[in-house]
């Protein structure tokens, strides 16, 4: 019996914390919460975003408890239970599965160099130990290793169910995608970033990991909506408008995040928007109701950066300013650094939002 595959816009959750370094299971669940309610299609957590492999076991265990608990079976979760040994990668991906996870995924084993082989077997024990599926998380920056279009096949033969794909090699992605298919695999190829979706959709895919989720879901369900054709299957038609204006708020978001850094404060709600933005100046209106998940997030993250002061265009001291990234003149870009107790960090100029 084929599988049914994951479908749609699947977060890379953030895990919050406290001060204490633990597990902040209010907020965490207020988090879920506001994800779920915001209609994405499927969560993966205690992944990169989740800071999983920095987590301690009780601590991952301790957020499958309550991410289980909390969506209720509403949607489907992808536990990661990636680790650099293989008996606790089992460990997780048994206590997830106890716990109702509806699927487990794993990056290779890290830290050392591992042969072909051997990432085999470290998958294979992982599939047999759990009747859930098993779907390895290509990352080869994060991990050393590299899951090439040949090892997936091995893979998926040995009974692994698919593969996130965070090499941010749409070509690799393809390929894989076309050899399992031609070894006659159920085999599911996930895009790991939104940034890639269109040409991943185009490939077939039927659901990717984002980032951006995290903090305006309602968008990239939007754009997942705008890129299919009917129902759950991806069509060619993709629709070019939707995804430039997508790519830009993809910029906004990442230059958001990076300027909370410099201690963006996230109080009110009124925009100021400059000449070269105007045309995308709908989508953003759309936006900015939901801005307030930025200072949900921000308050936990970095509750201590707020508030904050950074610099305009002219230089001069300009609180409670987002930056973003997108077109900008050759006279803004000359003025594109903030500092922040003598340190420097890059922002965009055209897109002022005051939280």
């Amino acid at each position: 019996m084929t599988r049914k595959p994951f479908v749609g816009v699947i977060p890379p959750v953030l895990t919050l914390f406290t001060k204490c370094g633990q597990v902040d299971e209010q907020a965490q669940r207020e988090f879920l919460e506001f994800l779920v309610q915001k209609g994405v299609h499927a969560l993966f957590v205690s992944g990169t975003y989740g800071a999983g492999i920095l987590m301690t076991m009780e601590q991952r265990k301790k957020l499958f408890d309550l991410t289980m608990d909390q969506v209720g079976g509403r949607i489907p979760v992808i536990a990661h239970v990636g680790a650099a040994d293989t008996d606790t990668a089992v460990e997780l991906a048994q206590y997830a599965e106890s716990k109702g996870a509806d699927a487990v995924a794993a990056i290779p084993p890290f830290y050392f160099p591992h042969s072909e082989r051997s990432v085999i077997a470290h998958y294979t024990a992982i599939v047999q130990s759990v009747k859930v599926p098993v779907f390895a998380y290509n990352n080869p920056k994060a991990s050393g290793i590299l899951i090439t279009p040949n090892m997936a096949v091995e893979l998926g033969k040995n009974g692994l169910a698919g593969m996130k794909d965070s090499c941010f090699d749409i070509v690799a992605f393809v390929h894989t995608k076309d050899k399992t298919e031609a070894a006659d695999l159920d085999f599911e190829m996930i895009i790991g970033t939104e940034g890639l979706w269109c040409p991943a959709a185009a490939a077939g895919a039927k659901a990717m990991v984002a980032g951006l989720a995290n903090v305006c879901p309602e968008l990239v369900v939007d754009y997942y909506v705008a890129t299919v054709e009917k129902g759950d299957e991806p069509g060619p038609a993709l629709v070019i408008g939707a995804s430039s204006v997508f790519l830009d708020l993809l910029g906004w978001s990442v230059e958001t995040m990076a300027i909370s850094e410099a201690r963006v404060s996230a109080s009110h709600h009124d925009a100021d928007l400059h000449a070269g933005t105007r045309k995308h100046s709908a989508a953003i209106c759309r936006v900015q109701p939901r801005l307030r998940s930025f200072e949900v997030l921000f308050a936990h993250l970095h509750p201590h950066e707020l508030p904050h002061e950074v610099c305009d265009v002219g230089g001069r001291p300009c609180p409670s300013k987002v930056h973003f990234l997108g077109k900008r003149s050759a006279d803004q870009k000359r003025h594109h650094d903030v500092t922040r107790d003598g340190r420097s960090v890059t922002s965009g100029c055209v897109l002022h939002e005051r939280f």
